[in-house]
C-alpha cells in the first residue's frame, strides 16, 4: 500500500480513505483498575471487578510499575479512581 503525501496530485480524499480500509485494525486488551481507599490510608486495588490480592496498601506508583511490567499502558485516569490500561491483544 502506498500513501501519497498530502500535496501529491495523485492523492484524493477517497483514494486515501480506501487505503485506510486496507490497514488491519489493531486488536487491544483493556484493563480497568479501581483504587479504593479504606480507612487509615489502606488501599485496595480491583482489576476488571476482581480484587487484586497481594497489593493491598501498596503505593500507587508500585502498583502502576507492576502493571506496566506486564505490558499494560496507562491511557486514562478518572477522578473517581479508575485507571484505564491497554495492551496489544493476542
Amino acid at each position: 500500500m502506498t500513501i501519497h503525501p498530502a500535496n501529491s496530485p495523485t492523492r484524493t480524499p477517497t483514494s486515501f480513505l480506501g487505503q485506510l480500509n486496507d490497514i488491519p485494525a489493531a486488536q487491544w486488551e483493556y484493563l480497568i483498575v479501581f483504587v479504593k481507599q479504606q480507612r487509615n490510608d489502606w488501599y485496595e486495588y480491583w482489576a476488571n471487578g476482581e480484587k487484586i490480592d497481594g497489593l493491598e496498601n501498596k503505593p500507587i506508583h508500585i502498583v502502576l510499575n507492576v502493571i506496566g511490567s506486564m505490558g499494560w499502558e496507562l491511557v486514562n485516569i478518572t477522578p473517581e479512581g479508575d485507571y484505564y490500561f491497554k495492551r496489544p491483544g493476542s
